[in-house]
């Protein structure tokens, strides 16, 4: 029912407070620190949320500088392995091409009639 219908006038909050009496201050002062304490109790909630949400993600902050520090580690560890590799397989390059060397020297030494290699256990010795 609206005011107008039961024969009363709506006047302003100013207005009742202007005639406000004792009573009327206590049940208001009371309402006020009701609200008051639910609205610290709310905001206490809320500040409870943020810091959950926070230590949430400071977790999955953490969770990822250890997942990034094990790509780099791995990252470093093939690296590592690669230029085992690169310096294994310049070794062989080099053992093969002393092998094909002393294959061409020999290929020469037995195209060559004996008599002509003039010191036979040097190149031996050598090879």
């Amino acid at each position: 029912m609206h005011a107008k219908q039961a024969g009363q006038i709506p006047v302003s909050y100013t207005h009742l407070r202007a005639h406000e009496t004792v009573l009327d201050l206590v049940c208001r002062l009371l309402l006020d620190k009701k609200h008051t304490r639910k609205d610290t109790s709310r905001i206490k909630e809320e500040q409870e949320k943020q810091q959950a949400i926070l230590k949430e993600e400071e977790r999955k902050n953490k969770e990822l500088a250890i997942k990034a520090k094990e790509v780099e580690d791995k990252r470093l560890m093939q690296e590592e392995a690669l230029r085992l590799k690169e310096a294994e397989l310049n070794e062989q390059i080099r053992h093969n091409q002393a092998v094909e060397e002393a294959i061409r020297e020999l290929t020469i030494i037995n195209q060559t009639p004996i008599r002509q290699i003039p010191n036979l256990r040097t190149i031996i010795k050598n090879w």
